[in-house]
């Protein structure tokens, strides 16, 4: 708890002094992602192995000595997921994984509201299709750099998929994800591969990226493109598929995290099933 308590707290901490630092020009960026980068160093490694020196008595070297290579890990992330936000091509993607991150983190703390604990998402068992989900997410990769039509047909075709297996499986978590994508996808198609959003979004900042487009009174399907302007931590706007792919990653994790003290009074191994998420 106290390592979820950490982390949290780096995040949100973390958060606000990126914002206070402003990130509007290069100069600033790369000093905004600096001091995100100190205070999470500061708020993980260095605040958890001090914990665990004084309360379990061990060295603080050989504490910081583990902590330190999770944090380096994070931190290297951190800085890739950074300069991705720069770049055109990848300014999309990086935006929806920062909201994934901040969704994540919601549903973790939603998970331990409930009675569960963080380091169960590491314990998934065998059920969740991990060799799937991993050639799933090499095709949403390429279809960052295919060229049209491929740039929407790929992800679709991946969400289509995922749809079908959740409906299987009654993974209703996955199923709500699947329809977001679905909704993103289909909104893209219909105008041209590009997703239109609504009011100055491009002006601000997306306007560098090759995947969006302004809306107007030609947009076909308006009601699903981006227009919903998310308030802070989550940057940027939303569309109706979007929400709907935050609601289901929230809610699979938050499942996954409380899933063991609930089976564990009727199963032995604790294998993780999605029909739990019903």
């Amino acid at each position: 708890m106290s390592a979820t308590a950490q982390w949290m707290l780096a995040a949100v901490v973390g958060a606000a002094a990126f914002r206070a630092v402003g990130f509007e020009d290069t100069a600033h960026f790369v000093a905004a992602t600096a001091v995100l980068m100190v205070v999470y160093y500061a708020l993980g490694p260095l605040v958890g192995s001090w914990l665990e020196a004084r309360f379990s008595g061990s060295r603080f070297v050989a504490a910081f000595a583990r902590q330190r290579r999770f944090a380096v890990s994070l931190q290297v992330a951190g800085i890739l997921l950074a300069m991705a936000w720069r770049t055109s091509t990848f300014q999309p993607a990086a935006l929806k994984v920062a909201d994934g991150a901040l969704v994540a983190v919601a549903g973790i703390a939603i998970g331990v509201l409930l009675g569960g604990r963080p380091r169960w998402l590491f314990r998934t068992g065998d059920r969740i299709p991990a060799r799937a989900a991993l050639v799933g997410g090499v095709i949403l990769v390429a279809g960052l750099i295919a060229p049209l039509p491929f740039s929407w047909l790929l992800p679709l075709g991946v969400a289509m998929v995922a749809f079908g297996w959740a409906v299987v499986q009654r993974a209703y978590p996955v199923l709500c994800c699947a329809a977001g994508a679905i909704c993103n996808e289909v909104v893209r198609a219909a105008n041209g591969g590009y997703m239109p959003v609504e009011g100055p979004a491009l002006a601000s900042g997306l306007g560098a990226a090759k995947t969006y487009v302004t809306a107007g009174p030609q947009t076909v399907l308006s009601f699903l493109d981006d227009r919903f302007h998310l308030p802070p931590p989550f940057p940027g706007i939303a569309s109706a598929g979007d929400i709907l792919i935050a609601i289901g990653m929230a809610w699979l994790i938050a499942t996954v995290v409380i899933w063991r003290r609930d089976s564990a009074s009727h199963r032995g191994d604790g294998e993780l099933t999605l029909d739990s998420a019903a």
